[in-house]
């Protein structure tokens, strides 16, 4: 049986050494994004992602942004953020409590129900392994903490030193992005190269 490299040849078509290997070097981390592409599709010359430039960019915005801010503006950024985080706590603790007592009345059913053979036996203590194994990921209450008011002082200066910290990060990321991306292109033209035809 073919496999996708080599369903053409069985095909009948004639396939070059150079289509054969351009088409096999897919399968490759230089070209591995293209292992869904069409066989015939054109090995493109690749572009670093924009993502990292773009989040940088974001980034020295946001550093700009909280350097600027005055005291005041800080003080309502830090009581918005907190009333928002406060909002957020009691949906995820109703949510978490209300999942609580669906699982709690389905498992309280599934304990009541009377298997119909001794084979059903293990069914049941699945199902109740289910529905407390759910429990106890799904509605655990202890890592969930109540937010802390903070002073404008204290979330201007965690809001730069955030976005000092991702200016770095993305930096790093785009560079090392670019490198992979010359590296990419690089394995490809020498790939090319090696099956130029004389």
């Amino acid at each position: 049986m073919p496999t996708g490299y080599t369903s053409s040849i069985c095909n009948g078509e004639e396939i070059t050494v150079k289509d054969f290997i351009l088409g096999c070097s897919r399968a490759f981390g230089a070209l591995v994004m293209m292992r869904d592409e069409p066989m015939d599709a054109e090995i493109p010359v690749f572009e670093p992602s924009k993502y990292n430039l773009e989040s940088l960019e974001k980034a020295k915005a946001q550093l700009k942004e909280f350097t600027d801010m005055s005291v005041e503006e800080a003080e309502n950024r830090a009581e918005e953020e907190y009333q928002n985080d406060v909002k957020k706590y009691h949906e995820i603790l109703n949510q978490k409590r209300e999942l609580r007592i669906r699982y709690e009345k389905l498992l309280a059913n599934v304990e009541a129900w009377t298997p119909p053979t001794s084979e059903h036996l293990e069914l049941k203590q699945f199902c109740i392994k289910q529905l407390e194994d759910s429990i106890d990921w799904d509605c655990d209450e202890k890592y969930l903490t109540p937010p802390v008011r903070i002073s404008g002082e204290e979330y201007q200066k965690s809001a730069i030193e955030k976005a000092q910290k991702e200016i770095n990060y993305y930096s790093n990321e785009h560079e090392e992005e670019v490198q992979r991306t010359n590296r990419r292109n690089l394995w490809v033209k020498q790939l090319k190269d090696s099956l130029k035809e004389d």
